[in-house]
C-alpha cells in the first residue's frame, strides 16, 4: 500500500513538471507587471518588493498548515501507541 501511493504521489508530481514544461512560456504577467520584475527597471523595487512579501506570506501558509499537520499525525500516532499499550496490559 506505501509503495502504491508513493508512485502515485510520483506521478502527479511529473504531471505539474509536465504542465509546467508546456505551458511555461504563457505564463507571463502583463506588460506593466512585467517590468516592474525587470532587474534595473525604474518599477524594479516595488515589484521585488511585492514579490518577495507573497513568497512570505505562501511559505508562512505552507509552513503552518505542515507543522499543523504534522503535528496531528503526531497526536495520533502517540494515541494509537496508548490504546495499543492499554489493549496489550488488559490481556
Amino acid at each position: 500500500m506505501k509503495i502504491r501511493s508513493t508512485y502515485t504521489s510520483l506521478v502527479r508530481v511529473g504531471f505539474v513538471l509536465a504542465l509546467y514544461a508546456v505551458f511555461a512560456d504563457s505564463l507571463a504577467a502583463c506588460p506593466s507587471c512585467k517590468d516592474a520584475y525587470e532587474i534595473g527597471s525604474k518599477h524594479s523595487s516595488v515589484g521585488e518588493s511585492y514579490s518577495y512579501s507573497v513568497v512570505f506570506f505562501l511559505g508562512m501558509f505552507t509552513s503552518l498548515l505542515v507543522g499543523g499537520t504534522l503535528f496531528l499525525r503526531r497526536q495520533m500516532l502517540a494515541a494509537q501507541r496508548l490504546r495499543h499499550q492499554q489493549a496489550i496490559d488488559n490481556i
